[in-house]
């Protein structure tokens, strides 16, 4: 263990060498366990070579400032910000031709598609032209919002609760309302409300349209489908799986998350900013919730001037990108995105596609992208919980895993955590860049999982029912955490109640 921790502080081809040797002469015996797992990327075998990172040409770039002079500051802390974002004008032949590039699976990045939202919604999109249409429509996808007058939006799904409890996921949604009364207690009431409802959605195959989506059937006929067949062909992003409406008015924000989809933004009215972070950095330095929480993919680190130290991976990574009426922001899956409504009325379509590149098992190309990694990493996640279970012991034994020393030595470590850590380092050696190993061990920070409403330590089951026993408590470790640095006091509670698989 001591050896890979070094290893993933500071790696070198020789120590790659000498550690993949050693898996490949002497594979660990709990590689088996992986086929509980059939469709997993805990089954990637690793390059013949020390992997590195995937190159990408960069393509006109925004600076910071350019744009962003006309808008109030942005709401997230300044340390956060510093990287552009590539701009393509898409009512250019010779720029459109730079968009491969952008789209490319192996190193995907955001991109500011200029000019395209009106290429491909050509019709009348304003809360106006909403009204009139479908002002009758009952929408039941208003939110509410919640702390600093009720600007924020935090997402969170209230199904997902086996494990944890959250507030957020219990009071996230208003009374189902008609369109014409949410458009009109907008304009009065302020950023209290927000509007994220399903125009269209892929079934077996089969396009389904929403009640408001028949109510604008000449609008969604005039898409151009062949632009939109085009892109996404041109980087491999698949087909659509949603296509979703987003109304605010000036003030509102989305907290930080990610999708696991393919995402084409089309601003249509009104103005946004976008706050994006890359997979990894998110992963390392945000602090994401456990994968068994309700917010799922959305981070716990504020980025605002209260910020937790442990986000310092992120300082400096942020993209900011202004898009404006009649733009497009391809947003690559699995990237961070904490959004702000600028105008006074902001109407927005969001294109997700599925069956993509990044989608497909085997995975149809060689390295790794950041968007995989991320993926990976909630396997890993899935498959320690499943192990280990959520609560206490999980957060001891990521403070072990996290150690820069076995100052306590590995002889006094239950066999279930030596077999665990050394599986996941040894995996994570083999597989990826050593510059994404921190953000991979940031992944794992004990502060995702300390504090939450614990529901139940049991790991959700795929495809069944979770199927608990008792997990055996290492009574050699002191339930105080002694010699743990930086351990939480307050987190010794409830030892007796581990579940796992």
């Amino acid at each position: 263990m001591e050896r890979l921790r070094r290893a993933c502080m500071k790696t070198s081809k020789q120590l790659w060498q000498v550690i993949d040797e050693e898996w490949r002469h002497s594979p660990p015996a709990s590689l088996d366990d992986f086929d509980r797992f059939p469709a997993s990327l805990l089954h990637l075998a690793p390059p013949p070579h020390a992997p590195v990172l995937p190159r990408s040409n960069t393509v006109r770039t925004t600076c910071r400032g350019a744009q962003q002079s006309e808008y109030p500051k942005p709401k997230v802390a300044e340390v956060f910000l510093g990287k552009g974002c590539d701009v393509i004008d898409s009512t250019s032949e010779e720029e459109m031709k730079q968009l491969e590039d952008v789209l490319k699976p192996s190193s995907q990045r955001p991109a500011l598609l200029k000019h395209l939202a009106r290429r491909c919604f050509p019709g009348n999109w304003t809360f106006e032209h909403l009204s009139q249409r479908g002002g009758d429509v009952v929408v039941d996808g208003v939110r509410l919002g919640t702390g600093d007058g009720g600007y924020t939006f935090h997402y969170a799904d209230e199904s997902k609760d086996a494990c944890f409890t959250d507030r957020n996921a219990q009071h996230q949604l208003a009374d189902a309302m008609s369109l014409a009364d949410f458009l009109a207690a907008g304009r009065q009431e302020g950023p209290g409300l927000y509007l994220w409802l399903v125009l269209l959605q892929s079934k077996q195959g089969i396009i389904q349209r929403s009640a408001l989506a028949e109510r604008l059937r000449e609008e969604l006929d005039a898409m151009d489908w062949d632009i939109l067949k085009k892109i996404s062909e041109l980087g491999d992003l698949g087909s659509l799986k949603k296509l979703q409406l987003f109304c605010g008015v000036g003030g509102t924000v989305t907290a930080c998350h990610y999708d696991q989809s393919q995402n084409l933004f089309f601003q249509l009215q009104g103005t946004k900013r976008f706050i994006l972070f890359p997979p990894l950095v998110g992963a390392g330095a945000l602090l994401p919730f456990p994968i068994a929480h309700p917010r799922d993919r959305c981070a716990r680190a504020p980025l605002d001037q209260t910020f937790p130290k442990q986000s310092h991976l992120a300082h400096g990574q942020g993209i900011e990108v202004i898009v404006e009426a009649g733009d497009c922001l391809f947003l690559p899956q699995m990237w961070w995105h904490h959004v702000e409504s600028l105008c006074a009325e902001n109407l927005s379509l969001s294109l997700w596609l599925q069956g993509g590149a990044l989608d497909r098992r085997p995975m149809p190309m060689p390295g790794m992208p950041q968007a995989l990694v991320a993926e990976l990493l909630r396997e890993w996640e899935f498959y320690l919980a499943s192990h280990i279970g959520y609560g206490p012991e999980l957060e001891l034994f990521l403070l072990w895993l996290r150690s820069p020393s076995s100052a306590t030595g590995d002889a006094s470590i239950p066999y279930e955590w030596l077999r665990c850590g050394a599986l996941l380092l040894q995996h994570a050696i083999r597989l990826l860049p050593p510059q994404w190993l921190p953000h991979f061990l940031g992944a794992f920070d004990v502060h995702r999982f300390h504090g939450l409403d614990l529901r139940s330590s049991t790991a959700p089951r795929r495809g069944g029912p979770a199927c608990a026993r008792k997990h055996a408590w290492p009574q050699q470790r002191k339930m105080k955490g002694e010699g743990w640095p930086g351990w939480p006091k307050e987190v010794h509670h409830n030892h007796n109640s581990f579940l796992c698989f």
